[in-house]
């Protein structure tokens, strides 16, 4: 019996980690992420956001508007932009026009981004 308990302890413990490192790592979400005021250029209303420290919606917008004008022979495809910030990873995809209305640089991995920024048009 004593045992059983034991046994039962030891895997409530090891099963309540993850939790508490969890429940401790979120407030660890960068605060300055924003959601950006909508803003339109050549007909398109682009809604943005910025991800971590790197950016605020200031400083993005310039480059949202820089990278949104690029245009490519693919259409409605993923592409890579190659106009964005130094050491960011920066993709987007077109629309019918070959512009690169939906896109995002980030610094990290897509699905963990440290810093960055995206917009949809």
């Amino acid at each position: 019996m004593k045992a059983k308990l034991l046994r039962a302890l030891a895997v409530v413990c090891v099963l309540a980690v993850p939790v508490v490192t969890t429940i401790n790592t979120v407030g660890a979400v960068p605060s300055a992420a924003q959601v950006c005021k909508s803003f339109t250029k050549g007909g398109t209303t682009f809604r943005w956001s910025t991800v971590g420290t790197g950016f605020t919606c200031a400083s993005a917008k310039s480059m949202v508007a820089k990278l949104s004008s690029e245009t490519f022979p693919q259409k409605g495809q993923k592409v890579t932009l190659t106009g964005g910030p130094k050491k960011y990873h920066c993709v987007a995809t077109t629309d019918d026009t070959g512009r690169a209305t939906v896109g995002a640089c980030y610094l990290g991995t897509a699905a963990f981004p440290k810093s960055g920024f995206q917009w949809l048009g």
